[in-house]
């Protein structure tokens, strides 16, 4: 869970950028996302002290990049383990700040 994240949509609120229904919508999925192919656990930094972490495997490069902006949208911290090339163009369409290292495939 990110705190910036909660006060960007209470001040849009407050701003009138955004509805009381539309930000319920937005913070009904704080701690848990269920995607229906994967469920993100936005609150494991707050336990573990990293973010949850996407395992590339077995995943289609649709899924990975919905799994990546469901999480940058909460959190600016991404990781993703088994990923390749192709996962990483996928991703740096969401944001420029990303690194790949083929070796680690990470």
């Amino acid at each position: 869970m990110n705190k910036e994240y909660i006060k960007d949509v209470l001040r849009k609120v407050e701003k009138r950028e955004l509805s009381l229904d539309e930000a319920l919508e937005k913070l009904k999925d704080l701690c848990f996302e269920n995607l229906g192919f994967a469920r993100i656990d936005h609150h494991r930094e707050l336990r573990r002290g990293f973010p949850e972490v996407i395992f590339c495997q077995g995943k289609s490069l649709d899924q990975i990049k919905s799994i990546a902006k469901a999480m940058l949208e909460k959190n600016k911290l991404l990781l993703a383990t088994r990923a390749s090339k192709e996962v990483y163009e996928v991703v740096r369409e969401l944001t420029d700040k990303v690194f790949y290292h083929p070796v680690a495939r990470v």
